[in-house]
């Protein structure tokens, strides 16, 4: 029987944990202005984005492409802009879109409301 080596996986929450840990460095050092609640939303989202891949080689490349951008970006290789379309909200399925589809009704609602006073 040949000897295979067994590899372990690495897992995707110790690298989303990593991420977490450095992300109020990030911000300092970026100068963003976010709550870190919404920074670390964005970050879940992205980790949550490939939950369901199956292939441990793909996931491995992901993580080691994780710890790549986090190394880039606290040794500021990156600049602002690039940060924050990581950082967006809209970038965030369902967060932001409530809150754009109401204020384009209120605005809706107070532009009717203005041009039916003027008849």
């Amino acid at each position: 029987m040949p000897h295979r080596a067994v590899f372990l996986l690495p897992q995707p929450h110790e690298s989303a944990r990593a991420v977490v840990r450095e992300l109020p460095r990030v911000m300092t050092i970026y100068d963003v202005d976010m709550p870190l609640k919404t920074a670390r939303a964005a970050i879940s989202y992205h980790f949550r984005k490939n939950e369901r891949l199956q292939d441990g080689r793909v996931i491995g490349l992901l993580i080691a492409k994780g710890y790549m951008e986090l190394e880039e970006t606290l040794k500021q290789w990156k600049q602002k802009t690039h940060l924050l379309r990581i950082l967006e909200v809209r970038l965030m399925p369902g967060t932001c879109h409530r809150a754009v589809v109401r204020c384009f009704a209120v605005s809706c609602l107070l532009f009717l409301r203005a041009h039916h006073d003027c008849r």
